[in-house]
């Protein structure tokens, strides 16, 4: 077993002025600032990500509802409506070409909007996680995602319910592969010699492996998998007399090559197509168009020290399971914003590696506590910032 050691080497980020960051940021420049006003949308390989509450009332009923949405910017709200239409009919129960009216439909759907808890007795509550993340992301190839839908009951006798689905999105083809579409027939074949092989791989691969080691006891069927750069993560069913249940994996390409089928062989390899660029309005839950600085007098620090910073990651950290199994490890840049008050807001990976590494440092960015905010012309300001954190693997 590898011992997992993190390597962190944070450095607070000044302004980004140089030309070749051009792209990411546009500033208005004064005789003393600089200004942050919006995102370019010709950006590439960077991640957006919307992580927000709400609470709805509809009559008795108590919907809270948490988003966590991720997507790469190169495909928002760019020439893929067939994509658009599956996930927010997968995420939401409605089709839309664009992800927010997707949102607003559904949340009206929830009731009227409240600012905090009711007290009132008799009330129904339901506790509701949506979440979007990016498993992949080869541009103009595949997208690969893992959808949750899951609505838990509080104090009533309904069940929860838990919806999940993992798929990757043939870019070249324009649609869906299903785990059928990604393997060769002998290898979906029941009682076939390539089946009962690929059965026996997956289940070596997941983590829990060892509690299946006397597999005979067991029945297995695969679910959703969706491609990886070096692998693929799966969804394997696993029955028993007593229960029924699923266990999620993630296996290498090369064990998997000798079942892929043709199409997934060929997407693998395939030439990458041009794509014509197509006109964009920015969202509002994806670009503030608020005032904030990249330069000021005094720029927001965590703490008293960098080492502060160090400190806070280094004791918060946790490496993915997945990309620590598959051997992945690189450097991760986040851009947020410090607000006025000092909290962080509006992350983006600026510096991508994998978005299971770029996850765990968005997380850990915003589970920072309040930093020290910026002050232009003594007042405290909202301002840009950017940290950068290295995961590191060795034997």
């Amino acid at each position: 077993m590898k011992k997992l050691i993190i390597l962190l080497y944070l450095f607070t980020a000044i302004a980004i002025t140089k030309a070749q960051d051009s792209t990411i940021i546009s500033q208005a420049s004064t005789a003393t600032s600089s200004v942050y006003t919006a995102k370019s949308q010709t950006e590439r390989h960077r991640m957006l990500f919307h992580q927000q509450q709400y609470l709805r009332r509809q009559g008795n009923t108590l919907h809270l509802v948490k988003m966590d949405l991720e997507w790469p910017l190169s495909l928002h709200f760019s020439a893929m409506p067939a994509l658009q239409r599956y996930l927010t009919k997968e995420l939401f129960g409605q089709e839309s070409e664009t992800v927010l009216p997707a949102i607003q439909q559904y949340l009206t759907a929830k009731g009227e909007p409240l600012t905090q808890m009711p007290d009132e007795p008799g009330l129904r509550t339901y506790y509701e996680m949506i979440s979007l993340n990016v498993m992949e992301y080869i541009e103009g190839r595949y997208v690969s995602l893992r959808l949750v839908n899951r609505i838990v009951p509080k104090d009533t006798a309904e069940q929860v319910t838990d919806r999940q689905r993992l798929i990757t999105y043939d870019l070249t083809a324009d649609c869906v592969l299903t785990t059928k579409d990604m393997l060769k027939t002998n290898a979906c074949t029941p009682g076939h010699d390539d089946y009962v092989q690929l059965q026996l791989l997956l289940l070596s691969a997941i983590p829990s492996y060892d509690d299946y080691v006397n597999y005979e006891d067991y029945g297995f069927y695969l679910g959703d998998m969706c491609l990886m750069r070096v692998g693929a993560f799966f969804d394997l069913g696993i029955v028993s007399d007593d229960d029924d249940y699923n266990s999620l994996g993630a296996v290498t390409v090369a064990d998997l090559q000798p079942f892929f089928s043709k199409k997934t062989k060929a997407l693998l390899k395939a030439d990458i197509p041009e794509r014509q660029a197509v006109p964009c309005t920015p969202q509002p839950w994806f670009v503030d168009s608020a005032q904030v600085f990249v330069v000021t007098e005094d720029m927001p620090s965590f703490r008293d020290t960098p080492e502060d910073t160090y400190r806070f990651l280094r004791a918060n950290i946790r490496y993915p399971w997945l990309d620590a199994a598959l051997g992945i490890e690189g450097r991760v840049v986040v851009q947020f914003i410090v607000e006025a008050d000092g909290s962080v807001s509006s992350p983006s990976v600026v510096h991508s590696v994998s978005p299971g590494l770029d996850r765990e440092a968005v997380r850990l960015i915003m589970s920072m506590p309040r930093w020290k905010p910026a002050h232009h012309q003594g007042h405290p300001v909202r301002c840009i910032q950017s940290l950068p954190v290295n995961f590191k693997i060795t034997p």
